[in-house]
């Protein structure tokens, strides 16, 4: 069998996915035991299937919203599924006339597991935005706070440029009758 391998940056454009991202899908399909063919200097070139592994995985991360762990098991036990949990996969993924193959017996767990995984994402969500909120708040609040520190001080360097012109006025004024008084003395 002569089939057409890729290579790693063919991949990833393929699959409109970064290099770095696909590596790290790779190394997690080997740790759970996917093999890839291997060449010159153990690089790894794709065959057809991988690069249909590779799409469900990224149609199960970015659509469903689970984790790459999770995504691997559930591609892993439906490797020759062409739908999986209602998500449909890309039309070249598919053939023609053919029905959406049965879902495997661990459907209801894996559909669990997507439900857990989506609600814990949706907590962390909302936990984020009540701390953006928060913090939204207390920016507003010490806005407001900057806000009457400034006509505070504005007010306050006010009065002092009033006592400063006071004092000025009457040193002048006190200046000016010391001078009167010496005029006075001499005139006599």
């Amino acid at each position: 069998m002569n089939e057409k391998a890729f290579w790693t940056k063919e991949v990833a454009e393929t699959l409109q996915i970064g290099t770095s991202t696909l590596r790290k899908w790779c190394l997690a399909l080997e740790n759970e035991g996917y093999e890839f063919v291997k060449g010159a200097k153990k690089s790894r070139a794709f065959l057809e299937k991988d690069i249909v592994l590779l799409r469900r995985m990224k149609a199960l991360i970015h659509e469903a919203g689970i984790t790459v762990e999770t995504a691997i098991k559930i591609a892993l036990s439906n490797d020759k599924d062409n739908e999986i949990e209602g998500i449909v996969l890309e039309d070249s993924e598919r053939t023609e006339g053919r029905t959406p193959s049965v879902l495997p017996e661990n459907t209801l767990q894996i559909q669990e597991q997507i439900g857990l995984e989506f609600i814990e994402n949706q907590k962390k969500i909302l936990e984020r935005l009540e701390r953006l909120e928060q913090l939204e708040q207390l920016e507003r609040k010490n806005e407001e706070r900057l806000r009457r520190i400034e006509d505070k001080l504005s007010s306050r360097d006010d009065q002092l440029l009033q006592v400063v012109r006071e004092i000025q006025d009457s040193k002048r004024l006190i200046a000016s009758s010391v001078e009167n008084q010496k005029k006075w003395w001499k005139f006599w």
